[in-house]
């Protein structure tokens, strides 16, 4: 069981988690929550992806390989030009649920290949993504209400 491709897909999905959540960011300036959390949380991405590049020796390189938000779109949400920012974080909620995934994938392997130093660092990591996941959970509860109704 080698566990580089698990590492590799795990530091390119954090770089392209990190993209989406600026994109994000400069999408909604005028929600400024989104904007400035989105912006900080784009920073703990980009920190997971060089803690990933640097238990692997690798450089970290930067590029975002797995298209952001790579998930089917939703057609409801689609249809509103001005739903944009709750498709956005629809997106972002299932990015950072793949996120999670893989952290949680790389526990594991790390536990069963008796590789202290990549547990520790799921274990440093992972808690992060979660927050990243729920941060974009609780916007959606927050703002779709009020934008969904709005729209009807």
């Amino acid at each position: 069981m080698n566990l580089t491709p698990l590492l590799h897909a795990l530091h390119q999905a954090e770089n392209a988690l990190a993209q989406h959540l600026l994109e994000v960011a400069g999408r909604h300036r005028a929600e400024h929550e989104v904007h400035h959390v989105a912006r900080d949380l784009a920073g703990w991405s980009r920190r997971h992806a060089e803690a990933l590049a640097e238990a692997t020796g690798s450089g970290p390189d930067g590029h975002a390989r797995r298209a952001p938000g790579d998930c089917h779109p939703n057609p409801v949400l689609e249809a509103e030009a001005g739903l944009r920012l709750l498709r956005d974080l629809r997106q972002l909620h299932l990015h950072a649920a793949a996120v999670s995934v893989d952290w949680e994938l790389l526990a594991q392997a790390a536990q069963a290949k008796r590789r202290p130093e990549l547990l520790r660092l799921a274990q440093q990591c992972h808690p992060d993504t979660l927050r990243q996941l729920r941060w974009a959970n609780a916007q959606l509860k927050v703002l779709s209400p009020q934008l969904l109704t709005a729209t009807a």
